[in-house]
């Protein structure tokens, strides 16, 4: 009688061992086909952001529509990649819709603030360069540090404003329209922002 269940001990304890390590290794599989599927969907998910990337790269131009009417931009995403990259995405999800130039004074237009008020916005490292600043460019706003910029407000300059080459980031210059920026004023909205072909 010990014997039997002795015996009968000993076939539950080796089923029971047997279910554990199976059991181990089900969820060993399980975690490596997670830890592959996580990996191929970061994969996934890092080339859509290279693809993006590299099609904002392609943008040269955009068309910027007003309540006063449209001008163009010329973009230099050789120059400054990461701003150019930022506004298109920007630009594409709607995000200026409806904001206003809320700065315009007799040598500037400034927009793109979602407060409405200068105060607005993210940030994103300042890309410096020697293009000069002048009647036409468009630069990105910043506050006291050289190194951050606004990732949000963007300004026009209506005439030359050649002492900001080298201290604020320059991508782009008005190509068409000059004469809608410098009709600019203050609560003028910016209806929507989309890139174009040429």
């Amino acid at each position: 009688m010990r014997k039997t269940l002795l015996f009968i001990l000993l076939i539950i304890l080796f089923s029971g061992s047997i279910f554990l390590v199976f059991r181990f290794l089900d969820r060993k599989e399980k975690g490596n086909n997670m830890n592959e599927s996580q990996v191929s969907s970061s994969a996934i998910l890092g080339s859509q952001k290279e693809a993006s990337a590299a099609a904002f790269q392609k943008v040269r131009y955009v068309r910027i529509e007003t309540s006063k009417g449209s001008f163009t931009i010329q973009l230099f995403p050789e120059e400054t990649p990461k701003t150019v990259a930022n506004f298109l995405k920007k630009a594409n999800s709607g995000y200026y819709q409806n904001l206003i130039f809320h700065r315009v004074e007799n040598w500037v237009a400034q927009g793109g603030d979602p407060m409405g008020n200068g105060t607005g916005g993210g940030n994103i490292a300042t890309e410096l360069s020697q293009r000069p600043f002048e009647e036409g460019s468009v630069g990105v706003a910043r506050g006291g540090n050289i190194n951050i910029s606004n990732d949000s407000q963007f300004f026009v300059c209506t005439q030359d404003c050649s002492w900001l080459t080298g201290q604020y980031t320059n991508f782009g210059e008005v190509s068409e329209g000059m004469g809608i920026v410098k009709s600019l004023a203050v609560g003028d909205k910016i209806l929507k922002i989309e890139p174009l072909s040429q």
